[in-house]
């Protein structure tokens, strides 16, 4: 909305009496004020012509100064910023709302013939149709019951009522039982709690032990056969004697050099490998280095893990590597050696991840070795490649230094 007016200013004379209201505002001297009420009338005050429009010429007096009026908001945003989901980014909205509402309140009240009052009249009609049919039908059935209970001749059967002493109606519901919480409690059976460490010289020591404690009974057995003979030396005694010794020290040997044995110092070998070696087993799972983030994608941090060595590579050189399809923990190293003037014998060891301190098994050969590798589906064999040219396969199950085919 725009509105413009022109007006000319005119330089009033010194002493022209002007009329206009009294106000606070028009800055005017308290001596002209006195002077007016003086008179007797206090809407006739003298003005004086302001100095500065005396020095101004006729074309600037009779210049049309234009006030304009705009609809626009002041305090409104010039810069507006929104997010697009169709195009997934910022972009600026050119659109700006000039209107300020400084009250806002919705009204009740809504008119006659307006579409509003025509749904509301609407609405109470069914209301109070359905209300009318609901009445309609209730007395409907009181009359339909009223008819159906009269006898013979008009007669209406009086309404049966009951001894009150005699007869009652209650609401019964099935009972429900009520639930308990039963406790059982079982004797548990009798436990020890038990605390030791296992070590490689506590291992031997307690072999040890129980080899002189097996001598001891020997011994012992030994006193008890000659005091039951009475001193006899016979030679059918002795034999005897003879014999049970022998099939002592036989039973010794087979406890103590046994399969089972094997296989038992096996398992705890690797235990005690695996328990002085946890830190190591906790990085090989879960290690990981927060500088990769930072680095080249196709570049890494190599964290060294394990260090496999045995007594039979001692001066040879690692010639081939291989892993084994099934068993991911085993992997076999071939030893030989590069310079070819001075050519040795080989070795073959299988390490596992589960015992890095001793390989699993040991194989040696006439010449170095060159190259290796574990058959695809059966993984317990093992071909060998050496230097003079001949292949060797090994079963690795059989734990002989002998290969199969060769």
């Amino acid at each position: 909305m725009k509105s413009s007016r022109g007006s000319k200013l005119q330089i009033p004379p010194r002493k022209k009496v002007i009329r206009r209201n009294k106000t606070p505002a028009d800055g005017i001297a308290d001596s002209f004020h006195e002077d007016a009420k003086a008179e007797g009338n206090d809407w006739d005050i003298i003005i004086p012509a302001p100095d500065r429009l005396n020095d101004l010429t006729e074309e600037q007096l009779d210049t049309t100064i234009e006030r304009i009026l705009e609809s626009k908001n002041p305090n409104a945003p010039e810069n507006i910023v929104r997010f697009s989901y169709n195009e997934m980014t910022y972009k600026h909205d050119h659109t700006v709302e000039q209107t300020c509402f400084h009250y806002s309140d919705d009204g009740s009240l809504i008119l006659k013939n307006g579409e509003e009052a025509r749904l509301q009249r609407e609405e109470q009609e069914k209301k109070k149709f359905a209300l009318n049919s609901r009445m309609q039908e209730e007395r409907d059935s009181q009359t339909e019951s009223s008819t159906s209970t009269g006898v013979g001749d008009g007669e209406v059967d009086p309404k049966q009522v009951y001894n009150q002493f005699n007869f009652s109606e209650r609401a019964t519901q099935t009972f429900n039982n009520h639930t308990r919480d039963v406790l059982v409690v079982s004797e548990p059976p009798p436990s020890m709690s038990f605390c030791a460490t296992a070590t490689q010289w506590e291992i031997y020591d307690s072999y040890q032990q129980y080899f002189e404690d097996q001598k001891k009974l020997t011994k012992s057995g030994k006193k008890n056969t000659e005091n039951s003979s009475g001193g006899s030396n016979t030679s059918d005694g002795t034999n005897k004697d003879g014999k049970d010794k022998k099939d002592r020290q036989k039973s010794v040997q087979e406890i103590v050099h046994g399969e089972a044995m094997a296989r038992s110092a096996q398992l705890m070998e690797r235990m005690v490998n695996q328990n002085s070696h946890d830190e190591i087993l906790q990085d090989f799972k879960f290690w990981d280095d927060p500088s990769d983030d930072f680095k080249d994608p196709l570049s890494g941090s190599v964290l060294p893990l394990w260090s496999f060595s045995t007594e039979k590579a001692h001066k040879k050189q690692i010639t081939a590597l291989c892993w084994n399809p099934q068993y991911r923990d085993l992997f076999a190293v071939g030893y030989g050696s590069y310079d070819f003037m001075k050519q040795s014998g080989g070795v073959i060891c299988c390490f596992s991840l589960k015992n890095s301190s001793f390989p699993e098994f040991t194989f040696t050969t006439e010449t170095g070795v060159m190259s290796l590798d574990f058959h695809p589906k059966h993984s317990s064999l093992l071909a060998v490649g050496l230097y003079d040219g001949t292949v060797m396969i090994f079963d690795v199950r059989q734990k002989q230094n002998k290969p199969l085919k060769f």
